[in-house]
């Protein structure tokens, strides 16, 4: 099973396909599938197989024709997307120019088996051993092609060669194994091992040889191999070492041995995702929390793309594994208090002028904007501690929209108010009853303080979330703070996920209600999305709350859940709209928050940031202040 399935059924990852070149893994992609890849900033594309193959796999062979490091890992990763004939002339130049001419002589060897020219490759392979004299990988095709051509028994022997010279070879191992087992069963794959693992350098055969002894419950004889292999192996520790052993001491339920073993060794550059997936797990199994934590954020600084969706399920994991060890407080003893957050929550007073706020006149209303509250059928009465999901966020993301529209398109001052729960470890509050017309003018009222230069509130505008599935209504209510009058009503059904349907008629409504009451009129900002842009900033906007609150004097950051998929994901907001101020601000205020409390985590983005600004510049006076503003998160000197 993968590492997506529950953790109950999580079983411990098997050893991953070769890097090595004795014989090629099977294609990743299929004749007529696109290839997926990542740009630049970790986005996942799919590429036409043919596009893929002439833009860039073909591109980046010219550009490596007279490198042959380069031009060997780009005829690997070829031929793992089932490209053979197509770089048969990159092989061959690689043959003619390869360093290590064993690895040439291999490449194009695997070039002719897979393109159905076995008695050439056979005579390539032939030609390297007279001239050069035994390898194992030359010995292992050569051993392939001679199978290929029906001289099985020729073939063994040449096989048996290979190992001799090389008995680490991972497929010529497997392939002789299997061959033995066919022939004489377990005894005859044990004693294979046993042969191959005698030979000077061997170390894999002994993790096979431990896999025998894990399946007859033999557990110190296994450990003994599994050591023997180690003392064995080079340094640092091959990957596929360590997967095969962390694996199968997993899935045989040695956990404390598969962490004894493997983490003194783990190197996350070298390892990754492969070793530290099995870590994580083995950490998780034992209640280890806070190691399991230390793996996944070296992970993370690594900034790989491909390991995106596993990372994020460990992030789930562990925060579910807090909140079930984070105990509710009793309804008496539950401390609450209220952000303020007065405009756009990524507005500073120094944003340059082509993003000014409008003038403030001092007759114009002041607004606070309160949510935080939804009712669902599956909603429990009781007090409890919970992660956020889809409906949750809306309650908060829907109020900070609302408080920026307001704020920015007219002269009223708006503000949002989000309850915020003081007891450790922190977090958002939410109410499963809508906020009533008395608690809303109470709340809006109560942060008046004309030295700090903060006026009670007008109004106040409640919303109300109902969730029953994927269909969701949002009730709207406009109340006047001073007698808690509702001066006007408003409900919108909406699919989940698509709010941009409902927020241009909500939007006109709010506008005309303030206007017949204040006289005073909401202009939409040019930057507002229409269309389902709009439902992906409601959602990046609320994390970025959620990592600016994680950064705030007294909170305890570990309540926030994958700050790097949130960084993420607003990189992704920006690129998508490329000339947002808003999108672009609010990466920023994310960024700088996440910086105090998990500053590597923070610099490990500046390269993904740098392509953005470079590839996406948003113009003139907003570019200039962005540029400043990472300047000085990175600490660069001006």
């Amino acid at each position: 099973m993968s590492f997506f399935k529950k953790l109950s059924n999580f079983v411990f990852g098997e050893p991953p396909p070769s890097e090595k070149t004795d014989n090629p893994a099977p294609p990743t992609a299929v004749e007529g599938e696109p290839i997926k890849a990542f740009d630049k900033l970790g986005r996942e594309v799919s590429i036409p197989r043919n596009e893929w193959l002439d833009s860039v796999l073909l591109s980046n062979i010219k550009d490596a024709w007279d490198k042959p490091e380069e031009l060997a890992s780009l005829l690997q990763n070829g031929f793992a997307d089932g490209f053979f004939a197509e770089v048969e002339d990159a092989a061959d130049q690689l043959h003619e120019i390869d360093s290590i001419p064993a690895r040439g002589t291999t490449l194009l060897s695997i070039v002719y088996l897979q393109t159905d020219r076995t008695e050439k490759a056979e005579q390539l392979l032939q030609a390297y051993l007279d001239e050069h004299g035994p390898d194992g990988s030359v010995l292992t095709n050569l051993a392939k092609a001679q199978d290929d051509l029906g001289r099985k028994e020729e073939s063994l022997a040449t096989l048996r060669r290979g190992l001799e010279v090389d008995p680490n070879q991972d497929n010529g191992l497997a392939w002789y194994e299997a061959i033995c087992r066919e022939a004489h069963g377990d005894k005859g794959s044990i004693e294979a091992l046993e042969w191959i693992a005698e030979k000077d350098g061997s170390w894999r055969a002994q993790l096979w040889l431990a896999r025998h002894a894990l399946e007859a419950r033999e557990r110190d004889k296994a450990i003994n191999w599994y050591e023997r292999a180690m003392v064995a192996a080079p340094r640092p520790i091959p990957t596929d070492l360590l997967m095969q052993m962390s694996g199968d001491l997993g899935n045989h339920a040695h956990i404390m041995e598969l962490l004894d073993l493997c983490a003194p060794h783990f190197e996350v550059e070298l390892h990754g995702m492969a070793i530290g997936n099995n870590l994580i797990k083995g950490y998780l199994d034992t209640g280890q929390i806070d190691e399991a934590s230390a793996i996944l954020q070296q992970l993370q600084l690594q900034q790989r793309p491909d390991w995106r969706e596993g990372l994020s399920y460990w992030e789930n994991e562990l925060a579910n594994l807090r909140h079930s060890t984070t105990d509710a407080p009793a309804p008496d003893e539950l401390r609450l208090s209220l952000l303020n957050i007065e405009g756009p929550l990524w507005y500073k007073g120094d944003l340059p002028d082509t993003v000014k706020l409008p003038a403030k006149s001092d007759d114009a209303p002041t607004l606070v904007i309160l949510g935080s509250s939804f009712q669902s059928p599956a909603a429990s009465e009781e007090v409890e501690v919970r992660l956020s999901d889809s409906a949750g966020r809306m309650t908060r993301a829907i109020p900070l929209f609302l408080g920026e529209i307001l704020h920015l398109g007219s002269e009223a001052t708006a503000r949002t108010l989000i309850p915020w729960i003081l007891n450790s470890p922190g977090g958002f509050a939410l109410s499963g009853q809508p906020t009533s017309n008395e608690d809303a003018a109470a709340q809006g009222r109560q942060f008046a303080n004309p030295e700090d230069g903060l006026e009670p509130a007008d109004y106040a505008i409640v919303c109300n979330l109902l969730a029953s599935g994927e269909n969701w209504t949002l009730d709207l209510r406009l109340v006047r703070t001073i007698d808690a009058a509702c001066l006007a009503e408003h409900s919108y059904d909406f699919a989940e996920a698509a709010f941009h349907r409902i927020a241009g008629p909500l939007l006109e409504d709010l506008g005309n209600d303030l206007e017949q009451e204040t006289g005073f009129r909401l202009d939409q900002p040019e930057w507002v999305m229409d269309d389902d842009e709009l439902d992906h900033y409601l959602l990046r906007l609320e994390q970025a709350l959620a990592v600016c609150c994680s950064a705030m004097d007294g909170s305890d950051h570990s309540f926030l859940s994958n700050p790097a998929e949130i960084i993420d994901g607003l990189i992704f907001l920006s690129a998508q709209n490329p000339e947002s101020p808003p999108c672009r601000f609010l990466l920023v205020r994310a960024l700088r928050a996440l910086s105090k409390t998990r500053r590597e985590l923070a610099d490990s983005f500046r390269r993904k940031i740098d392509e953005l600004e470079s590839e996406f510049p948003l113009p003139g006076d907003v570019a200039k202040t962005i540029a400043d503003e990472l300047a000085e998160i990175w600490g660069d000197e001006s």
